[in-house]
């Protein structure tokens, strides 16, 4: 009302329509669709990322980039592509189209993950219960300085994601979150368990001879994945580690059932040294044009077997298989991927993670960035 019909053609009409964020490493990749809605050849559009400041008129904060974007002509769309690294957890920032004839379509504002992200990460799955522990459970850890409320955030596997909690659900810094399948089956077995306890309104049922266990923040972003090819017996759960010399790294349980609400003892698994893998380039753009049109993927390994090499998306679903529990890597150790998928399609823009792994050998995440 007031305002000519958003479906009336103007002259100079550009419309931001989305903003995509993946998170890798401590830079975020923020992609942006551009749409042409006018009549004219848009020649010198461009598109500025600030802080959002609520306490300005126009809500512009602080520039941090200003990007020209190429011409685009009329119903054509532009997708632009800018690796950030934010400070802090999140930042709100604001993406700006040039003044137009349609001022409604052009801003945007968002949440950003920063160098501090994720808040919450995966700490400890028990994928495969057995005799009287009769449920699943995935712990979660509040790495952050910060109260984190955990509700619209979302846990889930390989093909689905579940809402974690409705209701306010709030984390202190460093305490732990436990995610049971069945509340009171957990309860049954351990039953000296005092910590902060979740039975989400629905289940991602974890397949024992492998999944991805995927948690997602409640602004969309894949916070964190684990990928296991394996589950162990008596209710050893992988585990984390928590010890400053193995970071991040993931194990089996020193005690069966785990340890649930407390600091994980993990037995790290042995593997031998060696592996190695070279990706050039890591950044890609198979548009056709002759240039990064394809990766190119080289492996250094010690003599094992059963070798599974992955390419997975943002989501911690499988988007290209190469090896799967193989014998052996084809002649010559290296493969090319050209950001298609199994079924020959081609993947959208946004950061990829090959997996590579071998019986014995220490598996190994790279990241692959799919741009313009």
């Amino acid at each position: 009302p007031g305002r000519v019909n958003s479906v009336t053609p103007l002259p100079y009409d550009l419309a931001l329509d989305s903003v995509n964020i993946t998170f890798g490493d401590d830079r975020m990749l923020h992609t942006f669709t551009i749409v042409n809605r006018g009549q004219n050849l848009i020649t010198d559009g461009t598109l500025t990322l600030c802080y959002f400041d609520s306490s300005q008129v126009d809500n512009r904060g602080d520039v941090i980039t200003v990007m020209s974007i190429p011409h685009i002509d009329t119903g054509f769309t532009m997708i632009m592509n800018t690796l950030l690294e934010l400070p802090g957890v999140y930042a709100h920032l604001l993406a700006s189209l040039a003044d137009d004839d349609r001022p409604e379509n052009n801003q945007l504002d968002y949440f950003a993950p920063g160098v501090d992200y994720p808040p919450l990460i995966l700490n400890e799955v028990l994928a495969n219960p057995e005799t009287t522990l009769s449920t699943e459970w995935v712990e979660i850890r509040n790495s952050s300085d910060d109260f984190v409320d955990i509700s619209g955030w979302m846990i889930g596997d390989e093909v689905g994601l579940h809402v974690i909690a409705e209701q306010p659900l709030v984390v202190g810094p460093g305490e732990y979150i436990v995610l049971a399948q069945d509340a009171l089956a957990f309860e049954l077995f351990y039953l000296a368990f005092d910590g902060i306890l979740c039975q989400p309104p629905s289940w991602p049922a974890l397949n024992n001879a492998g999944d991805v266990v995927r948690l997602v923040d409640n602004y969309g972003i894949a916070a964190d994945s684990f990928v296991f090819q394996t589950t162990f017996k008596d209710n050893h759960t992988w585990s984390r580690s928590e010890q400053t010399a193995t970071p991040d790294e993931w194990g089996l349980s020193v005690e069966p059932g785990g340890s649930p609400g407390e600091p994980n003892l993990v037995r790290l698994l042995p593997h031998a040294s060696g592996l190695k893998v070279t990706i050039n380039p890591q950044i890609i753009s198979p548009d056709g044009d002759g240039i990064d049109d394809e990766t190119t993927i080289k492996i250094e390994a010690p003599s094992a077997n059963d070798y599974t090499l992955k390419i997975y998306d943002r989501y911690g679903r499988v988007v290209k298989t190469f090896e799967n529990e193989s014998p052996d890597l084809q002649d010559g150790f290296i493969y090319q991927w050209n950001g298609r998928a199994n079924s020959g399609n081609r993947l959208t823009i946004g950061i990829y993670i090959l997996y590579v792994e071998a019986a014995g050998v220490e598996a190994l995440k790279k990241t692959i960035v799919i741009a313009r």
